[in-house]
């Protein structure tokens, strides 16, 4: 059980104490995280040249496994990251930030995600479901599957 808790946290301790600025203009909340105001995390919406997305957040030094995957109103944002940088192994895992009152959250990890891996990620239409694929194991087994399912 206790395994089950500290990913999350080291994970938690990770993103507040090493997320760079993303080169985003606004005045910073503090001096590691800023503040990102409006549509696609302040970004420009695409266009028609490929560019980098959310420099810093979700396209980090970090590999990131996933595309982003917007709700339809575009008020949250989901990723899978993989730790490779670290000498630790961590599962990859889904992060998520969410957007209320024009105003961007800090990046956290999604409440169903962090345990076991996890992974590309995408949301229904209606934005009422979310499927993922995942190694969690299923029928009480404790150690993840050898191959993925989707939930």
């Amino acid at each position: 059980m206790r395994t089950k808790l500290l990913f999350p946290i080291i994970f938690f301790i990770l993103i507040i104490c090493s997320t760079p600025n993303s080169g985003h203009e606004s005045k910073k909340t503090n001096s590691v995280f800023p503040v990102l105001k409006g549509p696609y995390l302040g970004q420009e919406p695409p266009g028609m040249e490929p560019e980098i997305f959310g420099p810093g957040i979700i396209s980090s030094a970090e590999h990131e496994h996933s595309y982003p995957a917007f709700t339809s109103d575009g008020k949250e944002v989901f990723w899978t990251v993989m730790f490779t940088s670290l000498k630790i192994e961590f599962p990859p895992m889904i992060l998520t930030m969410t957007c209320e009152n024009n105003l961007w959250s800090k990046v956290k990890i999604a409440e169903f995600s962090g345990v076991f891996p996890d992974g590309e990620g995408c949301v229904s239409p209606d934005g009422k479901k979310f499927f993922f694929g995942s190694q969690r194991p299923i029928g009480g087994k404790i150690e993840p599957k050898k191959d993925l399912d989707i939930w």
